[in-house]
Order: structure tokens, then sequence, then C-alpha cells
């Protein structure tokens, strides 16, 4: 997970994997297990706003630079 602004936050693959979240875009919501506590996180994308929700920016294509040797 990486912090961006106070509102917006990055999350990664593997980490979703790892930690057995799974985001619904239909319900706009990231769900996750917790202690075998259901936890809910709503979020909000492409000018969608709600007081309680986390702004969620959607990329559809990304050029990763990697710095591996070969």
């Amino acid at each position: 997970m990486v912090e961006g602004t106070a509102t917006e936050f990055l999350l990664g693959e593997d980490w979703m994997l790892r930690n057995g979240v799974k985001i619904d875009f239909t319900a706009c919501e990231m769900k996750r297990y917790c202690n075998d506590e259901k936890r809910i996180m709503p979020f909000s994308y492409d000018g969608q706003q709600d007081g309680d929700a986390v702004r969620v920016r959607i990329v559809k294509a990304a050029k990763v630079t990697t710095n591996t040797c070969r």
C-alpha cells in the first residue's frame, strides 16, 4: 500500500492477494477480513463523491520502469 495525498492510496495486487482483499467496483467497496471480522471500506471514482468514501484513481494502462540487472 502506498500513500498519496490525504484522500488517495495505491494498492498493489500482491498486497491484495496476501491480505485477502476484494474490490467490488459495482458496490464501490473494498472488502477484507481482519481477525475474523469483515471490514468494508467505501470508495469513489470518476467524479463520484461520498463524504465517507476514499477517492480512487483507476488506471487503464501504466508504464512501469524497472531497475533490474541482466
